[in-house]
């Protein structure tokens, strides 16, 4: 069930009276599907003026007076004119959130009042989104779009506005239509609302409500838009952030860590230009080697500043000899949890399918996640192997199935479970968690320096080092196994010999 962090205060009214949650009330809430209230009916009465509940006695009791005919011309005339008595001003009626009441928390209060249409594209984007993008649950331990995106747009109205964008946008791509009308208007709002925002903010820092809008904005354009609308947000976004300090410097800051995440999704969905393709064939060893210092923490550049350029000719990694110096050195308990079924499935390197930019970059920071992970873990097996479990239970249970059992979960979807059980497994240690979000930022800009061909050995440079002592012929078997089997078969395969010694 759809989650959502209890508000207090904001530019309007909440849309429906709610409870207000504690101030202890954690970011996200779990819900289920299972416990929720009963949709109500999507033909609700119509809401009757107070007033009208307070003659109801007196209509009984004038019922053989006559009463004056009523012409047309007379309703367009104030109600309390009509009466002989005086009555109170009639109370202003609210928005109610009827279609999306049984998808949300029943403390979740929305930033701003929404009409039905809105209604209809916000229950969309949590219910369908969820499924088509990400193959998870909506009711899952954990889910990016209640999590993440969702979780986002609750902090401020112009967040939200983005999200219902987005989810027209998504309305329209599953009708085989372009963009609509509606999509054009609903842009023009939000752009006149964050220009007069900009205008009415004091210079110095951004706002944490202007970097999110940022964050989204990003998102939707790279979706509904052409490249270039995304990239001129994207440059916006890394120079609100150098405002900051750096996104380590922000992430430390807050109380909500897990929130910035978040901060990924402009890097794994916007395609740089070509002109930020710097890295081609010849250079990838010393990609191979960028890439080593990022996934140990000893970048010491924020992604913010972060730009890529050729190598030196006569850099020691741009010799064809050069080897790498990052090795796990696997255990065998770790090695079987890698090769587990539902896992290897997604990370073994299918360049065939993930031809969108989206689906690459999401390839290859799952496999830089558990990678930087293992070796922030090195040395603690047992919270290496933990971490590992977690992986694999958070696979089975957040992923969604078809009628016939059959696995449904994206790579993106993956991505985001990878990013999670890693924050899980790094928890207590803030400086770690900041690491991993800003590494992985570093680590795509990295991919999006490179072009297509070392894009790919990045990959499988990744891959080899993950899968080294591990028989492929297995890894390849249960690649298939999973591709075919429902996972009511296969749900407890290759793990669960640590399970119990774990977890």
């Amino acid at each position: 069930m759809v989650q959502g962090p209890a508000r207090g205060g904001g530019s309007k009214p909440p849309p429906r009276r709610r409870i207000p949650a504690p101030a202890s009330q954690p970011q996200v809430i779990s819900w289920r599907f299972s416990s929720a209230p009963a949709k109500p009916s999507r033909i609700t009465e119509p809401i009757t003026p107070p007033e009208h509940n307070a003659a109801k006695d007196d209509e009984k009791a004038k019922k053989k007076q006559p009463e004056p005919r009523v012409e047309l011309k007379d309703l367009q005339k104030s109600f309390a004119l009509t009466r002989k008595t005086p009555v109170e001003p009639p109370v202003e009626q609210k928005p109610e959130i009827t279609q999306v009441k049984s998808v949300l928390d029943p403390f979740c209060v929305l930033p701003t009042a929404l009409n039905r249409e809105d209604e209809q594209l916000l229950q969309f984007y949590l219910t369908v989104v969820s499924r088509d993008v990400y193959g998870t649950r909506s009711d899952a331990v954990f889910n990016p779009v209640r999590d993440i995106s969702f979780a986002l747009s609750l902090r401020s109205p112009m967040t939200l506005q983005w999200m219902l964008i987005a989810a027209a946008g998504f309305v329209a791509g599953r009708r085989g239509e372009g963009p609509p009308l509606a999509i054009f208007r609903r842009k023009s709002v939000a752009y006149q609302t964050l220009r007069q925002k900009l205008g009415t903010s004091p210079t110095g820092p951004i706002s944490d409500e202007l970097i999110d809008v940022l964050i989204m904005a990003t998102m939707t354009e790279s979706r509904i838009s052409q490249r270039d609308a995304s990239n001129i947000h994207l440059r916006g976004y890394e120079r609100a952030v150098q405002t900051r300090g750096g996104f380590k410097k922000m992430i430390l800051a807050s109380t909500t860590p897990l929130l910035f995440t978040s901060h990924l999704m402009p890097f794994l969905i916007c395609e740089p230009p070509a002109g930020d393709i710097v890295l081609g064939p010849s250079d990838a060893r010393h990609a191979f080697h960028i890439l080593e210092i990022i996934a140990k923490g000893e970048n010491t550049i924020d992604p913010s500043e972060l730009h890529f350029m050729p190598p030196d000719p006569n850099s020691p990694t741009s010799n064809a000899k050069y080897e790498p110096s990052l090795k796990l050195h696997l255990s065998e308990s770790l090695r079987l949890l890698l090769a587990s079924s539902l896992l290897s499935r997604h990370l073994r390197p299918d360049f065939s399918t993930h031809s969108r930019y989206a689906l690459q970059t999401a390839q290859y920071l799952s496999l830089f996640i558990i990678l930087t992970t293992l070796w922030r873990l090195h040395g603690e097996l047992s919270q290496s192997k933990l971490f590992l479990n977690r992986l694999n239970l958070s696979l089975i249970r957040s992923g969604d199935q078809d009628s016939q059992g059959q696995d449904l979960l994206t790579m993106e979807g993956l991505m985001w479970i990878t990013i999670k059980a890693a924050f899980d497994a790094l928890q207590g240690n803030a400086d770690n968690q900041a690491g991993l979000i800003v590494d992985s930022m570093s680590a795509l800009k990295l991919f999006g320096a490179a072009n297509e061909a070392v894009r790919r050995m990045l990959v499988e440079y990744m891959y080899e080092m993950l899968s080294e002592g591990i028989d492929r012929s297995v890894l390849i078997r249960n690649s298939q196994l999973a591709g075919t089997m429902s996972l009511r078969i296969q749900d407890y395969g290759n793990f669960s010999r640590d399970i119990d010694e774990i977890t």
